[in-house]
């Protein structure tokens, strides 16, 4: 099987023990979903939205403490999912949510 990177980074995923990911599947990694599905070590999840995703890999990250990963688009996705890996990591670090107060 020739290595490409889809491939190179479906391995990678698996390597840092990523177990899903939250897409909304479009031509601009078709190659990387096809890697992933091939491999079948990793649930892809497919949502309507790029935000919702983004939303979904915050909560899957803060509710099993590692890491969630949200695939999207170069364009559309990334301005939809603006803000939300900081939002994760700002709740992360210090327990408080984007007004300030305490969280969970």
């Amino acid at each position: 099987m020739t290595q490409t990177v889809a491939r190179l980074l479906a391995e990678s995923l698996e390597a840092h023990d990523v177990d899903q990911i939250y897409c909304v599947p479009g031509e601009s990694y078709v190659g990387l979903t096809s890697a992933l599905i091939e491999r079948n070590s990793i649930r892809v999840v497919v949502c309507r939205h790029e935000a919702g995703a983004g939303y979904m890999a915050v909560a899957d990250g803060r509710l099993r403490d590692r890491a969630g990963v949200a695939v999207v688009s170069a364009w559309a996705g990334t301005v939809e999912c603006d803000g939300l890996a900081a939002f994760g990591l700002s709740r992360r670090d210090t327990g408080r949510d984007a007004s300030g107060a305490g969280g969970a």
